[in-house]
């Protein structure tokens, strides 16, 4: 079609500065979000339908816990060259995390999509990858949704397929779900889309406010405030929103890098300001980042000229990653911690020890702290297993010279336990629950012992 190539043709230069995934070669998440709106205006200028599909690899951490985080890299390596050969030229296909892939499929309408979706779930079940002296199999869950000229936005297409594919998971992997409109299980995922623009406002309007957690040692001549650095939302009536409310849109719709950037640059503005003063105070600061800023492409470089303009000392900023982020994308996320503290910060891993292959790859990552699942933690107390696990990630950490905290400290006799065990910190309710990050900075809060640097 004439018209097309000349639309196409003025976007081709644009098309081909997309980022690609390292691992597979495949268009990466910011690729995606850049043609499929691209997509979409083709569909409103030319009255054409497209389709996307949403692609999660069925139990791939059974592969990386069992077998390796090499292994599970075989197959998603596998499906990706799959999923080109069995697609056609003008279709685009896409790594958007860490099992999860998607195809937009140009000139396909929703019907001829879905048949399409269910021969590669059929093709992927059937792939049989050789691994050392064994072979790798697996399943996929696809969600299907079109991009057609009524289509909100091509992030609305995306999140549908993506809430389509949740479904497919949900109903028992191995299947085909197709987006409908009235489905009691999306449009509870719709009421997250609906929070996004009360998201993006609050990023826009400035309506957020910092919390903190404290830390405490449980070695009592360790001295300093150590903070965990939270965020809330304000609403449009002064309401204080907890992160449960927005933080899993955020993250379903690729807000979280915006947030943890908001976060910094208040954080480090209000250290800037008051530095002396906290600086007598406070040992550690710790901040989360997310896996999807930790992957987003620029922000290694914005971190490190934000880190310049800081004249609070650097090595009391800590940074927390959770184990998932960083195993999903291991070699990169090394590259950028150890970036990151030759400028003299640290790093926690956080959420640690939920998998089999946990301590497999403590060793590529340079890391200072690790902080244990608070799911384990909160079982310690009555669950002799729970608290062997806690023990080992322990004895590990020792060796390595780490420092351990446990989450989820809820009661004196979880506490009690970890002391037991050896564990460096402590954090939870039963510790202190979180507060405005003023009062902890120049309230009462101030003279509490926590983390050393």
């Amino acid at each position: 079609d004439k018209n097309l190539i000349q639309v196409m043709g003025r976007k081709a230069n644009k098309i081909l500065q997309v980022s690609y995934d390292n691992l597979t070669g495949l268009v990466n998440r910011q690729g995606l979000d850049f043609i499929a709106n691209e997509l979409l205006q083709d569909a409103r200028a030319l009255g054409i339908s497209h389709t996307v599909l949403h692609i999660d690899i069925d139990q791939l951490h059974v592969i990386n816990d069992t077998l390796s985080q090499e292994a599970g890299d075989a197959m998603i390596h596998a499906i990706a060259v799959f999923l080109r050969q069995s697609t056609r030229e003008t279709d685009v296909v896409c790594r958007v995390g860490g099992d999860e892939m998607a195809v937009l499929l140009r000139r396909c309408p929703l019907g001829r999509g879905t048949d399409l979706a269910d021969k590669l779930r059929q093709g992927i079940s059937e792939l049989v990858v050789p691994w050392e002296d064994s072979t790798l199999t697996t399943t996929a869950s696809i969600g299907v949704a079109p991009i057609e000229a009524q289509t909100v936005s091509a992030q609305a297409a995306l999140a549908a397929a993506e809430l389509a594919c949740d479904a497919a998971k949900e109903l028992g992997n191995n299947r085909v779900h197709r987006f409908q409109t009235g489905d009691s299980m999306l449009m509870k995922r719709q009421s997250e889309m609906e929070a996004v623009g009360r998201i993006q406002s609050a990023i826009k309007d400035d309506r957020f406010e910092l919390y903190a957690q404290v830390i405490q040692p449980l070695d009592p001549s360790v001295s300093g405030l150590h903070l965990e650095v939270l965020v809330r939302m304000i609403g449009l009536d002064d309401e204080v929103i907890s992160p449960g409310a927005f933080i899993p849109a955020a993250e379903r719709y690729h807000l979280m890098p915006e947030i943890d950037r908001w976060v910094i640059h208040r954080l480090f503005s209000e250290l800037n300001r008051n530095q002396s003063q906290i600086q007598r105070e406070v040992s550690l600061i710790s901040v989360n980042l997310s896996g999807q800023t930790l992957n987003e492409k620029g922000f290694g470089e914005w971190l490190t000229e934000t880190l310049s303009r800081l004249n609070f000392p650097h090595t009391r900023i800590c940074f927390e990653i959770t184990e998932t982020a960083a195993v999903a994308n291991l070699e990169e996320a090394s590259a950028f911690m150890r970036s990151i503290k030759q400028h003299g910060c640290k790093f926690a891993l956080d959420d640690f020890g939920s998998g089999l292959s946990s301590f497999g790859y403590l060793r590529s990552l340079p890391i200072d702290f690790l902080k244990v699942d608070g799911a384990i933690v909160k079982e310690i107390a009555s669950d002799p297993i729970a608290a062997s696990m806690v023990a080992a990630v322990q004895q590990v950490a020792s060796v390595m010279n780490l420092q351990t905290i446990a989450e989820f400290v809820e009661n004196e006799a979880i506490k009690q336990r970890l002391e037991e065990i050896g564990v460096s910190y402590v954090q939870g309710y039963a510790i202190g629950k979180p507060g405005p990050l003023s009062a902890s900075l120049y309230g009462e809060a101030a003279g509490s012992k926590a983390l050393s640097a």
